[in-house]
C-alpha cells in the first residue's frame, strides 16, 4: 500500500493492471486452490483462516478510497430529508465485477465480451463465507479469530455487493444482468446464513454488520432476496417473531421504558433501514396486487395470505413505535441520544412512506387500508404536535423540526414517476382527523417581510398536499379563504424574489392538481367537492402579472400555470362564461400576453420561451380539442368556428418565429404547440390554412437536435391533413400546387430513410457508430416514421400524382417492421401496424392494379407473422394484423396471390395455416375462386404439392354446390340443363 496523503491506496500503474497482478494472477488462484483442495487435514476452519489474506485484497480494491470501511448513516440534519451518501464504484471495480469488458482490437474496434473475473470472484467468495459459516457453528476456533475473519468476510461481502449495485446503477452493467444473476450466488443459502447468524447469541456484536449484509444483498439480487422474505418478515408456522419484527417491537418497548441499553434500541435503525430494504424489493403488485383474484382467506397456509399478515403485524409495529416517538417527543424527555433517536425517526418514516407507496390497496387488499391510515394518522399527529410546540417556543427545536421534516415525509411522499400521493394518505386527508394537519400549514404568518425556514419548509409540503390533493383545500370555505389569502400575499411580495416565486408555485400546483383530479373523477364528483370559479377569479390575476416579473423562474411557473387551466377557466376569461361566438367580442389579454413571450421578440429568457409555446400547446389542446369530454364540462361552453380559425392563426403566427429561435427547447415546443393546435383542429374545422406552416416545419426534421428532429416528425403528420385535403388539387394556382407535391414526396422519401436506418441498424447490414443515447433517438424517429407515414398515405387522393415506387418503398418498409419484429422496439411494430391498418381500402385497389407486389408483400408478412408462436407483448397488436390481413385478402386479385405464394420462400407460411385462416375468417367464394386460380397457375403449381392444391379445389367445389342448394331457382335451372342435355 502506499499510504502517503493524497495517493491512492495502490500504485499508479493503473487499476487494470492493479487487478491483474493482485486478483487474477495471485488472491483468485489461491482460493481456486483451496477450493480444489483434495487436503483431508484442511479442515473448512483453517481454510477460512488461510483465505484471509487474499479476501482483504479483494476488499481492499473494492472498497476504494472515497467509501468509509464501516460506512455508518450520519445523523440526519433538522430540516431536510437526506439520505446517506450513495456507495461509490472504486476504480477497480469495473475490470473486477462489471458483466461485461471491452477488449480493442488490433483495427482499433471495440468488443464487448463476459467479463471472466467476475463469476471467479463471486465464486470465491461464496465458498469462503460457507467456509466462515460453518466455522463459526463447529467452535473449533477461538474467539479472537473467529471475529478476525467473520469480520473480514462480512465486510468484504457487503462491498461486494455495493460495488455490484453502483455498477448497475452507473449502467456499466447490461439490462440482462439487472437484479442480479442469480447463477452467481445462491442467495436463498446466503439469506439462511443471514438469518441463522442474526439469532447467534455470541455473534450479538456483528449484528449491525450482518444486517448491512442484507441490505447490500437486497441491492444486488432483488428479485432472488425478495423471494427469500419469509426467513425475516413471516411468523407462519413459527411461535417466534421473525428477529426484524422482534426487533422493532423490542425497541418499542425499550424506547417506552427508556432503558436505552438495551441490544434492540440500539439495533432498531438498522432493522428498520434493512426491513425498507426487503419491502423495496418484494413484487407486491405481482404477488398480490391482482384485483380479479378471488378474496383470500386470511388463515392457512396461502401464500398472499402470509404476505399479508406479515404486512399487518409490520404496520401495527410501526404504529406503536410511532406512538411511542410521539410520546417522548411530548415529555421532551432527554434521557436518549439525539442522534440516535432522529436516525430511528428517519428510518421509520422510510419504511412507513414505502408501505404506503408499494402495498396494493384494492378491493382484494383492502385490509391493508385501516392500519396504514392509522400510521399515516400517527405521523400527522406528531407533525402538527412539533409545529405547534415550535410556535409556541417550547420543547427542543432542533428534535422538533427534524421531528417535522421526517414524518412530514409519509403524508409528501409520492409515486415514482408520477404526483400523487399514496392510497392512505388520500384516505386520511379526506377524514376529520386531518382537519389539525390542514390548519397548520394554512394558520402561518407567511406575510412577514421574511419567512423563516419553518414557514418556508410548511410551504414546500402545502405545495405539494395542494398538488395531489387540492379538494382537501377547497373543501371547507375557511381553508380556501386563507389559501387564497396566502397566495395573494406572497405573490405581492415586491422585493422579494423567493417570496413571489414560493407564491407562484403554490398557485401552479393546485392548478396541476386540480386538472389531475377534473380528468380522473366524474363531472358530478367534481361540482360537489371543488370550486372551479376560484381559478379565473383569485389566481388568473396574479398569474397575469407574474408574467412580466423580473424573475425568470416566477414568469416561467406563471405561464406554465396557463397551460393547465381548464375549458371553463378559458370560458371564464375570454367572455366570462357565455357563449363564445365572435372572435373579435373576447377578451384576448392572457392568450395575446403568452404568445408574446413565444418568441425572442418578447421575452429574453430560452427557458420562458419554451415553457411559453408548450402552454400554447396545451391551451388548444384543452380550448379547441375535447380533453374533457367524459367529464360534460366542454358542452356547457361552446367554442364557434370563428373563435378556433382565431386562435388558430395567432398560435401559426407567433410559432413561425419560434421555429427559428436558436434555443433548442424553445423550436421543439413549438413544433409541439403546431402539432397539438393541428390535432385539435382536425375532427372540429378543416378549412384553416396551414400551408405556410409545412416548409418551415420540414426544414426541423433535419435539425442538430433529436427532440426537435421528433417533434417535427410527429408534428408533420397533423398538419398535412390541412394542406392535402380532397379540394387540394382543383385549388388555382399550379406551382403552388406542384411545390406542396415536391414536398410531400420529400416527406414519404424521408420518412422512409429514417425506418430504412433503424431496420438496418437492427440486422446489422450498417454498422454506424451511435451512442446509446443517439440510438434511442434513432428508435423514436423511426416510431414517430412509420405513424406520420401512415397519415400522410391516408391522402389517398394524391396516389396518381407521383411515382408510385414512393409509396411501395414505405409499404414495404412497414412490412420490414412486422418482418423483423422480434429484433425491434415493440414501439416501432406497433406504429407500423397501426398505420397499415388505419390505410384505406381504396390505397390497396390503386396499387394492386398497378402491377405492384405490395399486396403480395403484405399477404405473405401478415400470414408469417399470424402463424409463428407469438411473445406476449405482440397480443397488442396481433389483432390489428388480423384484420389488416382480411382487408388485403378480399381486395387481392391473381396476380397478387400468385406473388404471394412465390415469396413463401422468404417469407414461409404453410399452406394448411393458411386454408385453415381462410375457413375461420368466412371469405367470400369469389375470393377462394381467385385463390383457386392463384394455385392451379403453372409458376405457384411448382412450388405447391398437388394435395394442397386439391384442398382448394375441393373446397371451392363445396361452396359451390352449397350455393346452388340454397338457391331453388338456380337448383330448377341446374335440373332443366340436365334435362335438355339428356334429351
Amino acid at each position: 500500500k502506499n499510504t502517503r496523503k493524497g495517493r491512492g491506496p495502490l500504485c499508479s500503474w493503473g487499476a487494470e493492471k492493479a487487478v491483474s497482478l493482485v486478483i487474477k494472477d495471485t488472491a483468485l488462484p489461491f482460493l481456486e486452490g483451496l477450493v480444489s483442495s483434495t487436503d483431508e487435514a484442511l479442515f473448512e476452519s483453517m481454510k477460512s483462516i488461510y483465505s484471509h489474506g487474499a479476501i482483504e485484497c479483494i476488499y481492499v480494491l473494492l472498497l476504494g478510497t472515497t467509501n468509509e470501511s464501516d460506512p455508518t448513516p450520519p445523523p440526519p440534519p433538522a430540516t431536510t430529508m437526506v439520505q446517506p451518501k450513495p456507495f461509490q464504484a472504486s476504480k477497480h471495480a469495473a475490470a473486477m465485477l462489471a458483466a461485461l469488458v471491452v477488449d480493442v482490437l488490433p483495427d482499433g474496434k471495440e468488443s464487448q465480451r463476459i467479463n471472466p473475473l467476475r463469476l471467479r470472484i463471486l465464486r470465491a467468495l461464496s465458498t469462503c463465507w460457507r467456509w466462515a459459516c460453518e466455522s463459526i457453528h463447529s467452535n473449533r476456533k477461538d474467539s479472537n479469530t473467529l471475529t478476525a475473519e467473520l469480520e473480514m468476510i462480512l465486510r468484504c461481502m457487503t462491498v461486494t455487493f455495493h460495488t455490484m449495485h453502483a455498477l448497475e446503477r452507473g449502467k456499466v452493467q447490461t439490462k440482462q444482468s439487472c437484479g442480479g444473476d442469480t447463477s452467481e450466488m445462491n442467495v436463498a443459502v446466503i439469506a439462511r446464513d443471514i438469518k441463522s447468524l442474526l439469532v447467534t447469541e455470541k455473534l450479538n456484536t456483528f449484528q449491525p454488520q450482518i444486517l448491512r449484509l442484507l441490505i447490500s444483498l437486497c441491492l444486488a439480487y432483488p428479485v432472488a432476496t425478495a423471494n427469500q422474505w419469509h426467513l425475516f418478515l413471516d411468523k407462519t408456522g413459527s411461535t417466534q417473531q421473525p428477529f426484524l419484527l422482534s426487533t422493532v417491537e423490542e425497541g418499542t418497548l425499550a424506547l417506552r421504558r427508556n432503558d436505552l441499553d438495551c441490544a434492540s434500541w440500539i439495533l432498531l435503525p438498522g432493522a428498520l433501514q434493512t426491513i425498507s430494504s426487503l419491502i423495496s424489493s418484494i413484487p407486491f403488485t405481482n404477488w398480490i396486487g391482482g384485483d380479479g383474484r378471488p378474496s383470500t382467506r386470511m388463515s392457512g397456509g396461502n401464500f398472499a395470505c402470509r404476505v399479508r399478515n406479515s404486512m399487518i403485524a409490520l404496520m401495527s409495529n410501526l404504529t406503536n413505535l410511532t406512538a411511542a416517538v410521539k410520546d417522548n417527543i411530548t415529555e421532551g424527555d432527554s434521557y436518549y441520544d439525539q442522534s440516535h433517536f432522529k436516525l430511528i425517526m428517519m428510518q421509520s418514516t422510510l419504511l412507513t412512506g414505502k408501505l404506503c407507496i408499494f402495498l396494493p390497496f384494492n378491493d382484494s387488499n383492502n385490509v391493508f387500508v385501516t392500519p396504514a391510515v392509522k400510521l399515516v394518522q400517527c405521523a400527522g399527529d406528531i407533525f402538527v404536535f412539533s409545529a405547534r410546540a415550535l410556535e409556541s417556543d417550547r420543547g427542543n427545536h432542533t428534535l422538533l423540526s427534524s421531528a417535522m421534516a421526517h414524518f412530514s415525509h409519509v403524508i409528501a411522499t409520492v409515486h415514482v414517476g408520477n404526483t400523487s400521493i399514496s392510497v392512505p394518505v388520500k384516505h386520511w386527508l379526506s377524514d376529520a382527523s386531518s382537519y389539525d394537519f390542514i390548519g397548520i400549514l394554512l394558520n402561518d404568518s407567511y406575510s412577514t417581510p421574511t419567512l423563516s425556514s419553518s414557514s418556508k419548509f410548511k410551504l414546500e409540503i402545502l405545495t405539494s398536499i395542494v398538488k395531489s390533493a387540492p379538494w382537501s383545500i377547497t373543501r371547507e370555505p375557511f381553508n380556501l379563504a386563507s389559501f387564497r389569502e396566502i397566495c395573494a400575499n406572497l405573490c405581492n411580495g415586491q422585493n422579494d424574489t423567493s417570496r413571489r416565486l414560493l407564491g407562484v408555485k403554490l398557485i401552479e400546483g393546485f392548478i396541476v392538481g386540480r386538472k389531475a383530479y377534473v380528468i380522473e373523477y366524474s363531472s358530478e364528483k367534481l361540482q360537489h367537492n371543488m370550486e372551479l370559479t376560484v381559478v379565473p377569479e383569485s389566481f388568473c390575476p396574479l398569474l397575469h402579472s407574474s408574467l412580466t416579473d423580473q424573475s425568470s423562474a416566477v414568469r416561467t411557473c406563471a405561464v406554465t400555470s396557463f397551460g393547465s387551466l381548464l375549458v371553463t377557466d378559458w370560458a371564464e376569461l375570454l367572455s366570462r362564461g357565455t357563449f363564445i361566438g365572435n372572435a373579435y367580442s373576447l377578451d384576448w389579454t392572457h392568450v395575446d400576453s403568452i404568445l408574446r413571450m413565444c418568441n425572442s421578440i418578447g421575452e429574453r429568457s430560452g427557458s420562458v420561451r419554451s415553457a411559453a409555446c408548450k402552454a400554447v400547446g396545451d391551451i388548444c389542446t384543452v380550448c379547441v380539442g375535447s380533453l374533457l369530454s367524459e367529464g360534460g364540462l366542454e358542452k356547457a361552453v361552446p367554442f364557434s368556428d370563428d373563435f378556433l380559425v382565431a386562435i388558430s392563426t395567432k398560435v401559426c403566427s407567433e410559432m413561425e418565429l419560434a421555429l427559428s429561435d436558436k434555443t433548442v427547447s424553445v423550436r421543439s415546443m413549438a413544433l409541439f404547440a403546431i402539432g397539438n393546435t393541428a390535432l385539435a383542429m382536425k375532427d372540429r374545422c378543416t378549412f384553416l390554412s396551414m400551408n405556410r406552416m409545412l416548409p418551415l416545419i420540414y426544414a426541423c426534421i433535419v435539425d442538430k437536435d433529436d427532440k426537435v428532429v421528433g417533434n417535427a416528425i410527429r408534428t408533420i403528420g397533423h398538419v398535412s391533413y390541412f394542406i392535402y385535403t380532397p379540394e387540394f388539387l382543383s385549388n388555382e394556382g399550379g406551382s403552388s400546387v406542384s411545390d406542396d407535391l415536391k414536398l410531400y414526396c420529400r416527406l414519404l422519401s424521408n420518412l422512409t430513410g429514417k425506418i430504412y436506418d433503424v431496420l438496418c441498424d437492427a440486422t446489422g447490414e450498417t454498422s454506424r457508430e451511435l451512442t446509446r443515447k443517439q440510438r434511442n433517438s434513432v428508435k423514436k424517429h423511426a416510431w414517430g416514421a412509420a405513424t406520420t407515414i401512415g397519415m400522410l398515405l391516408d391522402h389517398s387522393h394524391l396516389l396518381s400524382h407521383f411515382d408510385d415506387s414512393l409509396v411501395e418503398s414505405a409499404l414495404l418498409q412497414l412490412f420490414r417492421c412486422i418482418q423483423l419484429h422480434a429484433f425491434i422496439n415493440e414501439k416501432i411494430v406497433a406504429a407500423a401496424v397501426n398505420a397499415l391498418s388505419a390505410l384505406p381500402a381504396s390505397l390497396w385497389q390503386y396499387l394492386s392494379t398497378k402491377q405492384r407486389n405490395v399486396v403480395a408483400c403484405g399477404l405473405a408478412t401478415f400470414f408469417n407473422f399470424l402463424e409463428l408462436p407469438q411473445r406476449k407483448v405482440a397480443s397488442s397488436y396481433q389483432t390489428n394484423v388480423q384484420k389488416q390481413a382480411k382487408a388485403l385478402i378480399m381486395v387481392a386479385i391473381k396476380r397478387d396471390l400468385c406473388k404471394m405464394f412465390l415469396l413463401r420462400e422468404s417469407l414461409p407460411f404453410s399452406i394448411d395455416f393458411f386454408y385453415q385462416w381462410l375457413i375461420s375468417n368466412d371469405v367470400p367464394t369469389s375470393t377462394l375462386e381467385q385463390v383457386v386460380d392463384a394455385v392451379i397457375s403453372p409458376k405457384v403449381e411448382q412450388v405447391i404439392d398437388v394435395s394442397d392444391i386439391q384442398i382448394f379445389l375441393s373446397r371451392t367445389a363445396q361452396l359451390t354446390q352449397l350455393l346452388v342448394q340454397q338457391d331453388p331457382m338456380q337448383s330448377a335451372a341446374a335440373a332443366n340443363d340436365d334435362d335438355e342435355d339428356e334429351l
